[in-house]
């Protein structure tokens, strides 16, 4: 058992190259995908998500990779890339519900409109998350502000002067949304539900006044709530 990231990182690294064919070997390189995302290296995450697809195309992780994966194409202006990977997923997610709902909900950004406005962004340009480490112990910080989270989506005037959010799910089940609107709070973060297609409930935490805040808090969320959260801009 692991007792630090990197050594957990060590671990799933000699799983993944000196075991390759083992029944193990899959999950270690989503795994490590994953740590690559969550610590704002998403060149490295396309990389080893790219290896899953061509090593392991059968493999069950590929929904929970493409997923993954589709996040950091994005975040790299790499759109076609992340379309792809979600059209994949969505081939073999099978009965998972939720899995297939976050996947489906990353589709809507592969519209030729959004693909032709990534395309004109210059590389250099490509969003560089600062590293961020998943916290060691239960975050006890104090939200910055008192203010209740609502319960209903946020009105125009508020995204006025706190423009930016954190998506960190888009689900329907009320037990899910109920348990990741109290770790978002729990985070220190106010919660947003906000209506979203085919019945699904899109949770967002903030608010923050610039992308490079949410940028930030990327990482405590995903270690707070789980999943691939991503920066949007409040309605």
């Amino acid at each position: 058992m692991a007792k630090t990231l990197g050594e957990a990182r060590l671990q799933y690294a000699r799983i993944a190259v000196e075991h390759a064919n083992s029944a193990w070997a899959d999950k270690a390189m989503l795994r490590l995908a994953q740590l690559d995302y969550g610590s704002g290296n998403s060149e490295s995450a396309v990389l080893r998500v790219k290896r899953i697809f061509t090593d392991f195309p059968e493999s069950a992780v590929i929904p929970v990779a493409a997923l993954f994966g589709a996040r950091a194409a994005f975040e790299r202006r790499e759109g076609p890339l992340a379309c792809d990977w979600i059209t994949r997923g969505l081939q073999q997610v099978g009965s998972d519900l939720e899995l297939k709902n976050q996947l489906e909900f990353a589709k809507q950004r592969c519209t030729p409109e959004e693909l032709a406005r990534l395309a004109a962004i210059p590389k250099s340009d490509s969003l560089k998350r600062p590293e961020v480490m998943p916290p060691k112990t239960p975050v006890t910080s104090t939200p910055t502000t008192t203010t209740a989270p609502p319960s209903a989506p946020t009105t125009a005037g508020k995204s006025t002067t706190s423009p930016w959010r954190v998506q960190v799910a888009a689900i329907s089940d009320p037990a899910s949304i109920r348990r990741a609107t109290q770790q978002i709070e729990k985070a220190g973060y106010m919660a947003y539900r906000v209506a979203g297609p085919k019945g699904l409930t899109k949770l967002q935490a903030g608010p923050f006044s610039t992308r490079e805040a949410a940028v930030a808090a990327v990482g405590k969320l995903k270690a707070a709530v789980g999943g691939a959260p991503f920066v949007v801009k409040a309605p």
